[in-house]
C-alpha cells in the first residue's frame, strides 16, 4: 500500500487523465490503493460513469442499434433478445444502422411458413450458442441438442447459456466433432467461429472425439429431429452416408455449403438428400430448385464470387408444409 503523501503525489500527477484516460487513471490509482474500499465510491463512480459515457458515444458515432450488456462475468450484445459475448469475438457488433439479426429468427420463420413444429432440434456445429439459444427460447417445450467440439468456443458457450434471462437448463451441449468415422480429429485453435477440423500435426490444434451424426443420435436418444442446422466449415460433405442412413428421422435440414470443400463433394451431398425425396431450397427457401441440375447451377453460381463464398440450403421431407 502506497504511503498517504505518496498517494498524494500520484494522485496528482494522474490528474490530467482523470478526463482524458479514466481507464488509465482507474488502473494507476488501484495499483497504489484498494480501488474496492468504501473511500474510493465516489472516484469509482465517476470514472465507470465516464467509461460508459466513452462507450455510449462511441456506439452512437458506429450507429450501433443493438444492446450492450456490461456484467461481471463479462459484456454482452443483445443479438435478437439473445445475451451473446462479445469481449472475445466482435463479431455481433459489426452492424450499423440496423440491428445485428439473430440467425435463429429467419430459421424459426421459415420452420413456421413450412409448418413444421419443432420438438427436437439439433445444431450441429453449434459455436457460440446464437442459433441454439434462440431454438431453446422459441421452442420451449422442444429438446434442443447443441454439438459443438471446440474448447474454445464451447467456452464462450458456457458464458451465453448462463447470461440469459430465460431458462436454458434443457439444452444439451455435447463437445463432439462430427465426420465421416468414429475417432478423432485435429480441430484449429484461435480462429473463433472459424475453428474447424484440420489435417493431423498442424500446429495450434487440439484432438477431440468425433463420430458420425446417425451414431450420435442413436448413443443420444435422439430418435427423430423436426430440424437439424449443420455449419461444420467444410466438413458438411463428409456427413453424406450418415444422413443417408438417417433416412426421414429429419424432418428438415439447414446446411452450410462454402468454399472449405470441394464443390463436387458437396454436389454429392446435395443427390444424396434429393434421392431421399428432400425438397431443396434456397437460403430463404424462397426459391424452390425442381431438379439436381438446378441445385448445381444455383450452388456454381453462389461460389463464383471468391473463395469466402457461402451459401446455405434447405432439405426439406416431401411430407412437410
Amino acid at each position: 500500500m502506497t504511503s498517504p503523501t505518496d498517494f498524494a503525489a500520484l494522485m496528482k500527477e494522474l490528474e490530467p487523465y482523470r478526463k482524458t484516460d479514466p481507464l488509465r487513471y482507474l488502473k494507476a490509482v488501484a495499483a497504489a490503493g484498494d480501488i474496492t474500499d468504501a473511500g474510493f465510491r465516489f472516484l469509482r463512480a465517476e470514472v465507470l460513469h465516464a467509461l460508459a459515457m466513452k462507450l455510449h458515444a462511441a456506439a452512437k458515432i458506429c450507429n450501433l442499434q443493438n444492446e450492450i450488456v456490461v456484467r461481471p462475468e463479462g459484456v454482452f450484445v443483445n443479438v435478437g433478445g439473445i445475451l451473446m459475448e462479445s469481449s472475445h469475438t466482435g463479431i455481433y457488433l459489426k452492424s450499423s444502422g440496423t440491428p445485428y439479426p439473430n440467425q435463429g429468427e429467419q430459421l424459426a420463420r421459415t420452420l413456421a411458413r413450412m409448418n413444421i413444429g419443432v420438438s427436437t432440434a439439433v445444431d450441429v456445429g453449434a459455436n457460440f450458442g446464437e442459433i441454439s439459444l434462440w431454438l431453446v427460447r422459441e421452442y420451449p417445450q422442444a429438446r434442443i441438442v447443441a454439438i459443438e467440439p471446440s474448447s474454445d468456443n464451447l467456452d464462450i458457450f458456457a458464458l451465453n447459456k448462463n447470461a440469459q434471462n430465460f431458462s436454458t437448463s434443457r439444452l444439451e451441449i455435447l463437445k463432439h466433432a462430427v465426420s465421416d468415422k468414429a475417432g478423432t480429429v485435429a480441430l484449429s485453435k484461435g480462429a473463433g467461429a472459424m475453428n474447424r477440423v484440420v489435417a493431423a500435426g498442424e500446429k495450434g490444434t487440439e484432438s477431440v472425439s468425433c463420430d458420425r451424426l446417425d451414431a450420435l443420435f442413436n448413443r443420444h436418444g435422439i430418435r427423430t429431429a423436426d430440424f437439424v442446422k449443420i455449419d461444420i466449415e467444410g466438413g458438411e460433405p463428409k456427413l453424406r452416408e450418415a444422413l443417408l442412413a438417417l433416412d426421414h428421422r429429419v424432418r428438415s435440414y439447414y446446411i452450410e455449403f462454402s468454399q472449405f470443400a470441394p464443390l463436387d463433394d458437396y454436389l454429392a451431398l446435395a443427390s444424396a438428400l434429393l434421392s431421399m425425396g428432400f425438397a431443396c431450397y434456397d437460403e430463404t427457401a424462397s426459391l424452390q430448385f425442381g431438379t439436381f441440375e438446378d441445385v448445381a447451377r444455383h450452388l456454381g453460381e453462389s461460389f463464383a464470387p471468391g473463395p469466402m463464398s457461402v451459401t446455405n440450403l434447405w432439405f426439406v421431407c416431401a411430407s412437410a408444409g
